[in-house]
């Protein structure tokens, strides 16, 4: 509901978001993705809006609003696409049975917060 509204008011706008806590949005034009507290009047109609009651029109600003730059992603051309990957359920190669991960032979175990021995084997 408020994110098709924001939707329509600021149609540049683009991956908006909305939960009781934050409305998130990208704006491609200024490779910023942006987040604001999602004001009290917004959250309570937003949980009516859930609970199945109608909602008096309103409307609300965003105060304290944080940007963080978009980052660009360099796609890996040698990676495999999700799903794809050996081991996965239902592949051919495998007869259709799922592969079950094992650790890698040879490597040892050690508990969290345990010192490590030389060269960075687990000590003992």
């Amino acid at each position: 509901m408020i994110a098709e509204a924001i939707q329509d008011a600021r149609p540049d706008w683009r991956t908006i978001q909305v939960d009781l806590a934050t409305i998130r949005w990208s704006n491609p034009r200024t490779r910023k993705r942006y987040v604001a507290l999602t004001p009290e009047l917004a959250g309570a109609a937003l949980v009516e809006f859930d609970q199945g009651r109608t909602v008096e029109p309103f409307s609300f600003n965003l105060d304290w609003i944080q940007s963080t730059p978009m980052k660009r992603g360099a796609k890996n051309k040698d990676a495999q696409p999700r799903g794809s990957r050996q081991g996965v359920a239902g592949r051919e190669d495998h007869g259709g049975a799922a592969a079950r991960a094992r650790p890698s032979a040879g490597r040892r175990r050690r508990a969290i917060g345990q010192p490590r021995g030389r060269q960075g084997r687990p000590a003992g």
